[in-house]
C-alpha cells in the first residue's frame, strides 16, 4: 500500500510539474503576442512621429542659399494658402557674385564667344568700371529683339554693386591690333597690286581674314604691313607696269 501511495503522489507530482510547464508555455506565448502588438504599436508610432516632422518641416521656409531679404510680400500671422501663390512669399538675394546681361545685335554674334574680354562701366561704381569677361551665351536669339543674350559674372564681396543696376558693358569681339588691313577697293579677285620702290606694280596673291566692313579687308597672307598698295584702277594694272605715287596713306 505504502508503494502505490508513493507511485500515486509521484505521478501527482508530475502532473502539476506538467501543468505548470503548460501555463508557462501560455504565458510565454501570450507574451510574445503582447511583445508583438507591442512593436508593430511602436512602428506605428514612429511612422506617425516622422509624418508629423514632415509635416512641421513644410512649414518652415528655409532659404536655398545665403543672403539678404530684399522683398517680403507677407506679414507675420497672415494666411498661407496651399498651392501655388501669386506672388513669392520672400525674395533673396545673393550679391557676393553677380551677373551682368547684356543682349547682343544679330549682326554681331558669331564674333561673340565665351572668354571675350569685357568691361562693365556704371556710374554708381566708385572704381568706376569692372574689367571681366564673358562667362555665357545663350547660343540663340531672341525672336522679338533678333538679339543674343550673354552674361558676365564678377566677384562682388564689396556688395558695390546691387540688383537691377543698369550700366555699359563693352565686349571686345575681335582684337585687331598688330593686324593686316587694307581698303576694300585694293583687293581684286584675291589679289593686290603692290608698288615697289622703283615705283613699278607686282600682283601679290593674298589670303583674307574673317573682318571685312566694307571699307577695309584683313590680309591674313601676302602681306607684311609695309607695303604700298594701290587703291585706283586696280583692274586696268598689269605686273611691272610703272606708275607715279600722287599720294601716300
Amino acid at each position: 500500500d505504502e508503494t502505490l501511495s508513493g507511485l500515486e503522489t509521484s505521478k501527482a507530482s508530475r502532473l502539476a510539474v506538467v501543468a505548470k510547464v503548460d501555463v508557462a508555455k501560455a504565458a510565454l506565448k501570450a507574451a510574445d503576442a503582447d511583445a508583438s502588438t507591442a512593436k508593430t504599436t511602436v512602428d506605428v508610432a514612429r511612422k506617425k512621429l516622422k509624418e508629423s516632422q514632415i509635416m512641421i518641416a513644410y512649414a518652415t521656409l528655409q532659404a536655398p542659399f545665403d543672403g539678404v531679404v530684399s522683398q517680403r510680400n507677407l506679414d507675420p500671422g497672415g494666411l498661407v494658402h496651399s498651392g501655388p501663390q501669386k506672388k513669392p512669399l520672400f525674395t533673396i538675394i545673393h550679391s557676393k557674385k553677380v551677373r551682368i546681361r547684356a543682349a547682343i545685335p544679330e549682326r554681331d554674334v558669331t564674333w561673340v564667344d565665351v572668354g571675350d574680354k569685357a568691361q562693365f562701366k556704371c556710374d554708381a561704381l566708385r572704381e568706376g568700371k569692372i574689367d571681366g569677361h564673358v562667362t555665357r551665351l545663350a547660343r540663340a536669339l531672341d525672336p522679338q529683339t533678333r538679339t543674343m543674350l550673354v552674361e558676365m559674372e564678377i566677384d562682388n564681396k564689396a556688395g558695390n554693386l546691387l540688383p537691377g543696376m543698369f550700366g555699359l558693358l563693352t565686349i571686345t569681339l575681335d582684337d585687331r591690333s598688330g593686324r593686316i588691313v587694307v581698303p576694300a577697293n585694293a583687293l581684286h579677285q584675291g589679289v593686290v597690286y603692290v608698288v615697289g620702290p622703283d615705283d613699278k606694280v607686282r600682283h601679290v596673291p593674298v589670303s583674307v581674314g574673317r573682318y571685312d566692313d566694307g571699307k577695309r579687308i584683313e590680309i591674313i597672307k601676302g602681306l607684311s604691313g609695309e607695303e604700298r598698295v594701290v587703291t585706283g584702277g586696280v583692274g586696268r594694272l598689269f605686273p611691272g607696269q610703272k606708275v607715279r605715287v600722287i599720294s601716300s596713306n
